[in-house]
């Protein structure tokens, strides 16, 4: 079949008819470009040392991601320029020592830039050839040191593709060397070319950099004014997992200080481990659990002279601090004793009260795990308790993390009265509660009254008085290291009220130091943390005081050691307590057949107990040394541990 001249004429004129109205396909990709945007997120300043992190998202018309292929260029400045400043990228998240800090040397180290998808060209001074752009830095890839080239600017190039759906975002970090300034401008270029263009798309970002430096650098612990560790409690059982602590390093200013690596030792000489502070100045600190008790641990950061006149490698004055306590729980079968809090409490009808049962052991140390039974009896119930016979409620808990479980009595607008809530051991056969002197169980008493309206006053029943007894007072364990806790048991008659009375040397003088009631197994245990030598009675009210028992608390020791060169070494350690005028502690050397020879003598300091010294060997070999000091009227003998040390 063949077409007039007239009808080809006719569909040449609506083919280009619709051709004029369908853009060409590059035409249509083009036009994305133009009408897109691109978008630099980041912070607005942190502190010289840190790699801040910050994106480049070049998008759509509708702010969705790029769906073609362009170049995003980088160009990173100091802003104002600053003599000693140095402002780089790095890799967002990492952290590294000085040798292989974000600041590179050279520039074969100088690929350190990490991007979601497409690829990237490094612009380094000393290899222009990587790419055409002209780089107007000078000096071995110190591009924007402000002595030698004001102008001077580092540049990263990178090619993103978006049409099968990948990311197009490009990741990047920024570090300065001192505080000062930084200025990132990025640009898309939409003509493909490296070189910025009359309407290519731009953004630009000022970046405040505070006081820091290089990671594990004196410029960046000085820096430091700020050390908060939290928790600051933290329970852990014994043998398991570490204490955690999250140490949080702080400038002047508020930003975090990365590569610093703080230090946590406990008043009993034990060290902890700490990590090196991320770019946002957060180390992880962790103490073990081997010994059951309460630690207090000291965090600190090792400062110059700037911030104390003589610095060691030990927490000296002036250096930033912060405390926290790490209590390691005693196993469940060391529990020994449960006790109930309140003893009493007075609620108005409609009320609620909460009760919390503690188990320790025969030290006052917390114990976890422990399963126990909550029973109650008259007016009150205990909430979301499995309703009983009578009007009786009961649950079951077990002790947490800290020793402790807790529940709640609730009342009803018509209850008045007089209710009891009783806690028990559920398994006491898997404790230590059975033990003499040891307690399964404990009551509370709650005081219902009326709310505002008057009640019949019950007439008074006679009060059962006890007989009076003489307190017999016991000390479970008699010696115990400084800070350390320990268990004094009274027998007494039961329900009566029994006093302790006590005085710690350099004191004479008895006080009253603790009150409670004897149980119905007629006994009553307190517990105690005495720094020195402690005389201990009790006394029933209304009765002969009983004798006095001596409590022998022994000064707590720790020892390190630190290699100035050969055989030249540096003692230190902590005397806890510390003493007015500061204790002789003495270090002994341990020989192989276990005879100790005197080495050398310290006096500890008289604020914080600790003590120092150096000593210089005329031989060499392993040996051990041990810290000890003598008998005094304010404490027994102490002892460290025993520190081995090759000596050479």
């Amino acid at each position: 079949m063949r077409l007039s001249s007239r009808r080809l004429a006719v569909a040449a004129t609506a083919l280009a008819t619709l051709a004029a109205a369908l853009p060409a396909l590059g035409a249509l990709q083009a036009s994305a470009a133009a009408t897109g945007d691109i978008r630099l997120t980041g912070p607005g300043r942190g502190a010289a040392g840190a790699c801040l992190s910050y994106s480049v998202q070049p998008v759509d018309a509708f702010g969705g991601p790029a769906t073609d292929t362009g170049t995003v260029v980088i160009r990173l400045s100091e802003s104002p320029n600053a003599a000693a400043q140095d402002v780089d990228f790095c890799r967002p998240g990492a952290v590294s020592a000085p040798a292989v800090s974000p600041h590179h040397a050279t520039a074969t180290g100088a690929r350190r830039f990490y991007v979601a998808g497409g690829s990237v060209t490094d612009t380094p001074t000393t290899a222009k050839t990587k790419t055409s752009v002209a780089d107007s830095g000078t000096g071995v890839d110190n591009p924007d040191t402000a002595s030698s080239n004001p102008s001077g600017a580092d540049t990263a190039l990178y090619v993103y593709d978006g049409r099968s759906g990948g990311s197009t975002a490009v990741t990047f970090g920024v570090a300065g060397l001192v505080s000062g300034g930084a200025r990132i401008d990025v640009f898309r270029s939409a003509d493909g070319d490296e070189t910025q263009s009359s309407g290519d798309l731009t953004r630009s970002l000022s970046v405040q950099l505070s006081e820091g430096g290089l990671p594990e650098s004196p410029q960046a612990a000085d820096a430091v004014t700020s050390l908060v560790a939290s928790p600051e409690q933290s329970y852990s059982p014994q043998g398991s997992t570490a204490h955690a602590f999250a140490v949080q390093l702080s400038n002047s200013s508020g930003d975090g200080i990365a590569g610093i690596t703080p230090l946590v030792r406990s008043t009993s000489g034990v060290n902890g481990t700490c990590s090196r502070s991320s770019n946002t100045g957060v180390s992880t600190c962790t103490f073990p659990t081997s010994k059951a008790g309460a630690e207090q641990l000291t965090f600190w950061v090792n400062q110059t002279r700037a911030h104390t006149p003589e610095p060691t490698l030990g927490l000296d004055p002036g250096e930033v601090r912060d405390t926290a306590t790490a209590t390691t729980t005693s196993p469940v079968s060391a529990a020994r004793f449960v006790d109930l809090t309140p003893a009493t409490a007075t609620v108005v009808q409609g009320d609620s009260q909460q009760y919390t049962a503690r188990v320790t052991d025969a030290n006052g140390v917390p114990v976890a795990g422990v399963g126990l039974a909550f029973t109650e009896t008259g007016p009150g119930g205990i909430a979301n308790g499995a309703v009983g016979s009578g009007g009786t409620s009961s649950t079951n808990a077990t002790s947490d993390a800290s020793g402790a479980a807790s529940v709640t009595m609730v009342t009803t607008t018509a209850e008045q009265g007089t209710g009891a809530l009783t806690v028990a051991v559920r398994n006491p056969a898997a404790t230590a509660c059975q033990s003499p002197g040891g307690r399964c169980s404990d009551s509370s008493t709650l005081l219902v009254q009326g709310n505002g309206s008057p009640s019949p006053t019950p007439s008074a029943s006679p009060t059962r008085v006890p007989a009076c007894t003489t307190a017999i007072t016991t000390l479970p364990v008699d010696t115990i290291s400084a800070t350390g806790f320990a268990s004094v048991v009274v027998s007494a008659a039961k329900a009566s009220t029994v006093d302790l009375y006590a005085y710690s040397r350099p004191s004479t003088v008895y006080g009253l130091v603790r009150t409670g009631t004897v149980t119905q197994d007629g006994t009553v245990t307190f517990s105690i943390r005495p720094a020195t030598n402690t005389r201990l009675y009790a006394q029933q009210r209304g009765c002969t005081a009983g004798d006095s028992v001596v409590l022998a608390v022994r000064t707590t020791l720790s020892i390190a050691v630190l290699r100035n060169g050969a055989r030249d070494y540096t003692f230190s350690g902590d005397s806890v307590p510390a003493r007015p005028g500061g204790l002789i502690v003495n270090v002994y050397r341990v020989n192989s057949d276990g005879s100790e020879v005197l080495s050398a003598q310290a006096r500890a300091d008289a604020t914080d107990g600790q003590w120092v010294f150096r000593k210089q060997f005329t031989g060499g070999g392993r040996f051990g040394f041990v810290a000890r000091t003598g008998q005094d009227m304010s404490n027994a003998p102490g002892r460290s541990n025993l520190r081995s040390l090759l000596v050479y």
